[in-house]
């Protein structure tokens, strides 16, 4: 009977696939190739159980990208880079950031393209 309060939260539940998360994100904005950024996350990290490594994983891949876009084209990245945030705040938070502070760079800036 104990055991109610613990299968209500995410203890037992399949854990949440942030990758996935963000490619469907792209994939409803339109964006061109919305499973392009995928080579840049290094491989595995969907099925991790731990949604707080998947977040810095993620948020690792897009720096790499931003900073790629960076060198190219000199635009500055560190607004964008600031919203990616790998401890603070829930996965929630971070999924609500990452859509109002993060895709529109990307949708703008059609990333990753050609990097």
């Amino acid at each position: 009977m104990g055991h109610s309060t613990e299968t209500s939260g995410s203890a037992n539940a399949t854990p949440e696939n942030l990758a996935a998360f963000v490619t469907a994100l792209l994939a409803e904005n339109h964006h061109p190739d919305p499973l392009a950024w995928l080579r840049f996350l290094q491989p595995g990290v969907d099925t991790l159980s731990d949604p707080d490594y998947q977040r810095f994983a993620i948020n690792r891949a897009w720096r790499l990208i931003f900073a790629k876009l960076n060198q190219r084209e000199r635009i500055d990245t560190i607004d964008v880079r600031y919203c990616l945030v790998d401890k603070e705040g829930s996965i929630q938070d971070w999924k609500k950031l990452f859509e109002t502070g993060v895709l529109p760079f990307i949708l703008e800036h059609q990333l990753p393209a050609d990097l």
